[in-house]
């Protein structure tokens, strides 16, 4: 299950690290699921605004991170759900210095192991299933 609940879609997106300031935390809504944005200008860079599923420690009062720096891997993907979506963040500065999240977006990532156990599962149990009635078509009738 930590493949699962750790994991966004899988990409073969380029994957751009930077250190910067973030400013302008909001969280936002997309149907059900819950995702959280900010304003992230590395340094000597350009701003971009990113996106993420990763919760940050004190979510509910977001003006704390304002100006905190932070380190931010995320995919420079336009066409995701979740534009410039940060699958790694670390906070280095600040009351939560040290904090880190992160997803897993690899295309052959932890997520795998999912599909690939429920896979195992149902091979397994039609091969039980075959193997029973292989075992009782060679028994011998019982006939008198």
């Amino acid at each position: 299950m930590y493949g699962l609940f750790h994991s966004t879609a899988p990409s073969f997106a380029t994957r751009i690290t930077a250190v910067g300031k973030a400013y302008d935390h909001v969280q936002r809504q997309l149907g059900r699921d819950t995702y959280y944005g900010f304003r992230f200008e590395p340094d000597g860079g350009k701003s971009v605004n990113i996106e993420t599923e990763i919760i940050l420690p004190d979510w509910n009062a977001p003006a704390i991170f304002n100006g905190r720096t932070f380190r931010v891997v995320y995919l420079q993907d336009s066409k995701r759900i979740l534009k410039n979506e940060a699958i790694d963040i670390e906070i280095l500065s600040g009351e939560h210095a040290g904090f880190h999240g992160s997803l897993d977006a690899r295309p052959a990532g932890e997520w795998l192991g999912i599909p690939a156990g429920a896979a195992l599962f149902g091979f397994g149990f039609l091969g039980l299933k075959y193997r029973k009635d292989d075992a009782t078509s060679t028994q011998a009738p019982n006939g008198g």
